[in-house]
């Protein structure tokens, strides 16, 4: 009698330990709609408390909370996580990262991607399936996400709404069909009482493409110069408010702020000072193409095979064109090229 009852005391402590093993998920949960490029999200250890141990491919990672945030994924994310606590190491959490973005588009009509607290944004949401039946969200870094109802009239597909207004520090946006089978980009907009903020698209800069940093000054007070700063070392300090890169490329990536010196207006008194803004991560993205609905990159390799076979059939026309014309040969002149799949 005595020995069964240490079984079923084994057992309940075996369950207890079992139910006690931290476990990796994801806030916002947007795992079944596909993560994308520029996607904000969390990695959260359930059942855990700080101090965590993080591991990102079996690699050990600096973090240490509970939460696990990626500011702008993209597919260097893609691979398996664990944490571990008390001893305790969750199963492999796989996560891959869509290099591309969603067909359907969400931006900013009006407001910028950091605003004062309390400011709000107007949002542009655009299908051109149509929007029947679509919602937005919203996650403000804490609570679970929220639902933001349109009210949609048939056959529209572009849509204009205002959010409440921005009191958290980070809020994301994105939107949603009627079965959640496909979804938008994310818009995410971060909040600041500082009177100098860093502004830059919101999504992920296309190699190749153009890209212009904004140093947002506002107060009475007039500012001397502005300086931008590229993972904390100064890169222009000039009177423009604009740092404009020509043909963004990998080497683009890094964390960015900036800073304003400020001469007191008169009659007040006082030397000039400085300011800093907070830092924004700056991603940039593979070249994409248009592929089922969606932006997809595709290698450079077929874009050159497609430019050679369309050369070899001009060629390949312009000789039969001249022996047709040599011989005098009558009737209809082709060239069938066979494509390869």
């Amino acid at each position: 009698m005595r020995g069964g009852k240490h079984l079923l005391l084994l057992a309940v402590l075996v369950v207890s330990a079992r139910c006690q093993q931290p476990k990796v998920s994801v806030t916002p949960n947007i795992t079944h709609l596909g993560i994308y490029s520029g996607d904000l999200f969390y990695l959260r250890c359930e059942s855990c408390s700080s101090p965590v141990r993080w591991y990102f491919n079996d690699g050990a990672q600096a973090e240490t909370s509970e939460r696990y945030k990626i500011t702008v994924a993209h597919p260097g994310h893609s691979g398996f996580y664990q944490c571990e606590c008390k001893g305790q190491k969750s199963e492999r959490f796989d996560l891959s990262v869509r290099g591309y973005l969603p067909h359907a588009s969400l931006t900013i009509a009006t407001g910028q991607p950091v605003m004062q607290t309390g400011g709000s944004v107007i949002l542009h949401l655009e299908n051109e399936g149509g929007l029947q039946g679509w919602n937005c969200w919203v996650y403000r870094g804490k609570d679970n996400s929220k639902k933001i109802g349109l009210r949609l009239k048939d056959n529209e597909s572009t849509f204009v709404f205002q959010p409440n207004k921005l009191e958290a520090p980070e809020t994301t946006f994105w939107c949603t069909d009627r079965n959640q089978n496909n979804r938008s980009n994310q818009v995410t907009v971060r909040t600041s009482g500082k009177r100098v903020s860093l502004q830059t698209c919101p999504l992920p800069p296309v190699a190749g493409d153009n890209l212009t940093l904004r140093c947002f000054v506002c107060g009475k007070d007039e500012f001397i110069n502005i300086t931008f700063y590229q993972n904390n070392t100064a890169i222009e300090e000039s009177s423009s408010v604009t740092y404009n890169f020509s043909h963004v490329t990998e080497l683009v990536e890094g964390s960015y702020k900036c800073s304003a010196k400020f001469m007191h207006k008169a009659p007040t008194v006082g030397s000039p000072y400085e300011e800093f803004s907070d830092e924004q991560y700056v991603f940039v993205q593979v070249t994409p193409v248009k592929a089922n609905g969606s932006f997809k990159y595709e290698p450079p390799v077929v874009a050159v095979v497609i430019a050679l076979v369309i050369v070899l059939g001009i060629l390949s026309a312009a000789v039969v064109v001249y022996c047709y014309r040599k011989n005098n040969v009558t009737g209809p002149v082709y060239v069938e090229l066979a494509l390869g799949s």
